[in-house]
């Protein structure tokens, strides 16, 4: 009789854990649905500028990145099947490869926001703040949302290495598994949030550049380079780097430009597509 009321509240912790998580997934997916809004709405409002602020996006990283949690959330389904079956050795690999994955995640992420930050791309620095309202609220939005999620995957990271010591310790097996369910629950959730934010911020260009002319002075600005323009300017750098010829990617777009130590005009590039 008291074994089979120990099965009937385990079996009640089971179900209201699960019931809990549930709960949990729904009020962050109801978090960062408005944040999507949020973002939907800014850009609505400022199309143009978001579409020339994205093309400071790292389309290569971004995809990498991707691969990465999606894999990983492969990783965390097949642990969990692994306890079921009792394979111990088996969950702990599979529980080890989505961990090194959701930190070699955070690690390319950090690059890349490293990257932006020394192109001073990032709130409050002189280069964003000479920039239009659009651009300033694109680069707000990216991180802010870009850094939840990379704080909800540290979470996670942090989560899966305890299920795996409760592994190790054999406090989770083939018969007391529901934690480690609910924790690939929680990964699973962290990955569906990257695949709807990784293309907000992919970086992509869309139709012609209007040609309004030059419009900077001595000390930086916003440049329109027509492609006569860029013939001429054969003295640049790009991304902080002294270019031999000409900015690259190629002069087309406003360029936002500052002083070198060298005296030269260093653009930051920034395109404001046809629209």
């Amino acid at each position: 009789m008291n074994d089979m009321a120990a099965d009937v509240r385990e079996q009640a912790d089971t179900t209201g854990g699960k019931l809990g998580m549930w709960l949990f997934i729904f009020s962050e997916i109801m978090f960062f649905g408005m944040l999507f809004l949020l973002y939907a709405v800014y850009r609505t409002r400022h199309a143009a500028a978001f579409h020339a602020a994205a093309q400071n996006m790292d389309t290569a990283i971004g995809t990498l990145n991707t691969a990465i949690l999606l894999t990983s959330s492969l990783f965390m389904a097949l642990s969990v099947h692994a306890t079921q079956e009792g394979r111990k050795r088996l969950t702990e690999i599979f529980l080890s490869i989505t961990i090194v994955l959701g930190i070699s995640f955070l690690v390319i992420k950090s690059f890349e926001w490293l990257a932006h930050f020394h192109h001073g791309l990032y709130p409050g620095s002189v280069v964003l703040s000479r920039l239009g309202k659009g651009e300033i609220m694109f680069f707000g939005l990216y991180y802010v949302m870009t850094g939840l999620h990379g704080v909800h995957v540290f979470i996670g990271v942090a989560v899966l290495t305890i299920m795996l010591v409760l592994i190790h310790t054999g406090k989770i097996d083939k018969t007391k598994f529901a934690a480690l369910e609910n924790a690939g629950l929680y990964w699973h959730l962290v990955d569906i949030i990257w695949i709807f934010l990784f293309p907000l911020f992919l970086s992509y260009q869309i139709g012609g550049l209007r040609d309004t002319g030059n419009q900077t002075d001595s000390t930086g600005g916003l440049w329109h380079l027509s492609d006569r323009m860029a013939g001429a300017y054969d003295t640049a750098c790009s991304y902080g780097g002294i270019g031999k010829d000409r900015p690259s990617p190629p002069c087309r777009g406003y360029i936002h430009v500052h002083r070198s130590t060298q005296g030269a005009a260093c653009p930051v590039v920034l395109y404001a597509p046809e629209v």
